[in-house]
């Protein structure tokens, strides 16, 4: 059990008045205090050191108010958001992004847009899998957890030169200074609004997954389109990531390689009991980061790459 520093104080039963000058903090202990306690003590210093006395009657102050008095609307929020404010919220509203996709933002961070497992709660889904792997369709599983959601902003980070896109936090933590990010926050939704118009392609339109670069190219060319709604001043550092992108979802393929696969691999490069077989008959190896569609063959014998 945690021991506090009010269970060892001989002063108990004693006001703030008698204890506190605004000087001193008039304090005993029947008892030694530990590395524990001692920490406890400093941090009542630092409390009583910010508190100023007067003679005022004592009075009920609602402290979620800034009015100091009770609400019904200030209790709804502690309620609802524990006494924090979405700031989320307001700040899409002043993205410079186009009015529809103010919408998706909205529906996004109340988790209402109609993924399978949101359409699973008003009527029976057969297949509520990814329309991008085989895991269950969520919003978090669309938009940040799906092999091609990382893989996307893995991308975009190394081409914006920060970290974005691990969750919806990361991304929206920079709406709120939209004059300095600018560029940033449009790629962002951009990059947002791109997996979820590619992902209603393949499910309504019948579409084909052509690789990463569709969604690359998806991103750049919405940027151009929304180049308008920023400040001039913006425009040549979003004509340099809409360049990047470009080239990015232009670049030959890439064989995903990840160590868990090497080191299979490996393992049985070194395994006296492996057979060894043609590269054109070798079992294709798909990595889980593999997005391309297509079969990569290995020999593990010679660890030659076939492309069938």
């Amino acid at each position: 059990m945690k021991l506090h520093l009010c269970v060892i104080s001989n002063e108990q039963g004693a006001t703030i008045s008698q204890v506190w000058d605004e000087t001193d903090l008039k304090l005993t202990f029947r008892r030694t205090v530990s590395q524990q306690l001692m920490l406890q003590w400093e941090e009542l210093l630092r409390i009583v050191n910010s508190v100023v006395l007067n003679n005022e009657e004592d009075t009920i102050i609602w402290k979620f108010n800034s009015n100091g008095k009770y609400s019904v609307q200030s209790l709804y929020a502690v309620l609802s958001f524990r006494g924090v404010s979405p700031i989320l919220i307001p700040a899409v509203w002043k993205l410079n992004i186009p009015p529809r996709v103010h919408i998706f933002l909205w529906l996004l961070y109340n988790n209402k847009l109609l993924t399978r497992d949101n359409l699973q709660k008003r009527r029976n889904v057969a297949d509520r899998s990814c329309l991008f792997c085989c895991e269950e369709e969520s919003v978090n599983h669309l938009f940040f957890d799906c092999c091609v959601a990382k893989l996307t902003w893995e991308l975009i980070s190394e081409i914006a030169g920060m970290k974005v896109g691990t969750n919806f936090e990361s991304i929206g933590r920079w709406w709120i200074s939209n004059d300095k990010n600018a560029v940033l926050n449009c790629t962002c939704v951009a990059t947002l609004w791109s997996l979820w118009k590619s992902r209603n392609h393949l499910c309504f339109q019948e579409g084909t997954w052509q690789g990463e670069g569709q969604i690359l190219g998806s991103i750049a060319r919405r940027l151009k389109r929304w180049r308008m709604l920023l400040k001039k001043e913006k425009h040549v550092g979003l004509d340099h990531i809409v360049q990047l992108l470009l080239e990015e979802g232009s670049s030959p393929l890439k064989i995903c390689w990840d160590s868990s696969t090497q080191h299979q691999v490996s393992s049985l490069a070194r395994s006296p009991r492996v057979q060894s077989r043609p590269a054109s008959t070798a079992t294709p190896l798909i990595g889980p980061t593999t997005l391309d569609a297509c079969a990569i063959a290995i020999n593990v014998q010679t660890l030659d790459v076939a492309f069938p």
